[in-house]
């Protein structure tokens, strides 16, 4: 066994961990803000592990796509293990939105973040011509998951009005 081959164990194990950590967090916490941060982690962690197995593991696919002719035979072989420079530049804004998610103190503003970095996943996945996850991408994490947050912060906003207008009769 190749230490290429741990790293990729490694990676998967290490992303599907991540996301079972996160499940569990929002399962087991009642706060819908604890459970925020959680499902954060989740949408951050265990995607960008999962991906670097991917382009770990595929050194003539995804990660070296663009340099099928690099060898000027023409004869279509690959060139192992290299990103091309947008590769590189995507990986880095994804890491960005990833920080300006968790930067956010206020729910409301973190979940409109995530929305965005839910949008620069599926450029990355795009990029790394995995179109179908992208398009998986697009429908949970740019659309479902934070209409479903937005709707319940406006919820526990709501039940938190309530309680104050009770308390003051």
């Amino acid at each position: 066994m190749k230490a290429s081959d741990i790293l990729v164990d490694v990676f998967l194990a290490s992303g599907v961990i991540a996301q079972l950590i996160a499940c569990i967090g929002v399962v087991a916490f009642d706060d819908v803000f604890d459970r925020l941060h959680f499902s954060g982690a989740g949408a951050t962690l265990g995607p960008l592990l999962i991906g670097a197995r991917a382009c770990t593991r595929n050194r003539h696919g995804a990660c070296g796509a663009a340099h099928r002719f690099r060898s000027g035979r023409g004869d279509g072989r690959r060139t192992v293990g290299e990103m091309i420079p947008l590769q590189v530049v995507i990986i880095v804004l994804v890491g960005a939105a990833a920080l300006a998610v968790v930067r956010q103190a206020d729910p409301l503003r973190q979940t409109l973040v995530n929305g965005f970095y839910g949008l620069s996943l599926v450029v990355l996945f795009v990029v790394f011509q995995a179109p179908d996850v992208a398009l998986s991408m697009i429908v949970v994490g740019s659309i479902a998951y934070p209409l479903i947050l937005l709707v319940a912060i406006a919820r526990v906003r709501g039940r938190a009005e309530d309680t104050t207008d009770t308390d003051k009769q």
